[in-house]
């Protein structure tokens, strides 16, 4: 599930969702937030390798001269 997804409707909107949604519910304890804190949520994804290359120019054709196959478009990599 998409993190995104888990976060839609906000602190306001998760309340009455969890109550009427089985799918927002969570997997352990009672389908309720804490009045304050509200709800906690943890995940895990696949291995991500990322890096930053200086190309030591202020010229963008440089970057837009790389080969494509080095990023995607949600790593921040334009295509």
């Amino acid at each position: 599930m998409n993190l995104e997804n888990v976060r839609r409707g906000q602190f306001e909107g998760m309340k009455e969702e969890l109550k009427k949604n089985h799918e927002r519910q969570p997997d352990v304890g009672e389908p309720k937030m804490h009045p304050t804190a509200g709800v906690t949520v943890v995940g895990a994804r696949k291995f991500l390798v990322a890096y930053n290359v200086n190309l030591n120019t202020p010229d963008i054709s440089v970057a837009n001269k790389m080969p494509r196959p080095y990023g995607f478009p949600a790593a921040g990599c334009v295509m």
